[in-house]
């Protein structure tokens, strides 16, 4: 997809503003988003990334980010954010796994996200071509680390459906239930993760082309929580 020069959408900036364009963009966006719904309280707040690129397109095809983000469910009675008690995020992702999804045989994403906190741990790693390579995992401090499978054990791993067959994606199946105002779907993401995002993967590119830490933009906009 990256290494294809007709493909100038993924590979090439869109517009004036943009510093960039790649695998960052195309794909980081999804695991970004996974994380800041799943962790809704983080916010980011500084940025340093590394990247590497397409000889072909000079898109970029790899990536390692530190990333640094206040939380604010360790706010004080003065709703301010504690010293000390920064959340840090360490992101790499590559283009360059061997294959293509709808190739033949197709060949899978592999995700691993492991989120580390005072009372435990979330595990959710897995090939999303293939349900049974993972599940989401919680191990408990209060229980030496057993793993409990919040989901329960016949729910496998899914991370992003690409078939084009049948009626579509959960994603647009949860989208069509609540245009016609069924209460049967789930909210998998709103406009602050996708605010979140942007504002990380923008700030992904300005510290690779500045080669330091930068601060994410629009830290004072008035989003919500």
């Amino acid at each position: 997809l990256f290494d294809n020069p007709q493909n100038r959408g993924w590979t090439e900036p869109t517009s004036d503003e943009m510093v960039g364009n790649g695998f960052c963009w195309g794909q980081s966006s999804h695991l970004l988003a996974w994380i800041y719904h799943v962790c809704p309280t983080l916010h980011p707040q500084k940025v340093f990334c590394a990247m590497n690129y397409s000889s072909v397109t000079n898109a970029d095809v790899s990536h390692s980010a530190t990333i640094v983000c206040s939380d604010l469910s360790s706010c004080n009675e003065n709703n301010e954010i504690s010293e000390g008690n920064n959340v840090i995020m360490s992101i790499s992702g590559t283009s360059l796994l061997p294959g293509y999804e709808h190739s033949d045989p197709g060949v899978g994403k592999r995700i691993s996200i492991a989120i580390y906190g005072t009372k435990g741990a979330i595990l959710y790693c897995g090939d999303d071509k293939d349900e049974l390579s993972g599940k989401l995992e919680f191990r408990d401090n209060d229980t030496g680390g057993k793993i409990d499978l919040p989901c329960g054990p016949n729910v496998g791993f899914h991370f992003e459906n690409t078939e084009t067959g049948g009626s579509g994606p959960e994603s647009l199946q949860s989208f069509i239930h609540a245009c016609i105002g069924s209460d049967e779907y789930y909210a998998g993401s709103n406009a602050l993760d996708g605010f979140r995002t942007i504002q990380t993967m923008e700030a992904m590119y300005r510290s690779n082309a500045s080669h330091q830490f930068v601060e994410v933009a629009y830290q004072k906009v008035d989003v919500g929580t």
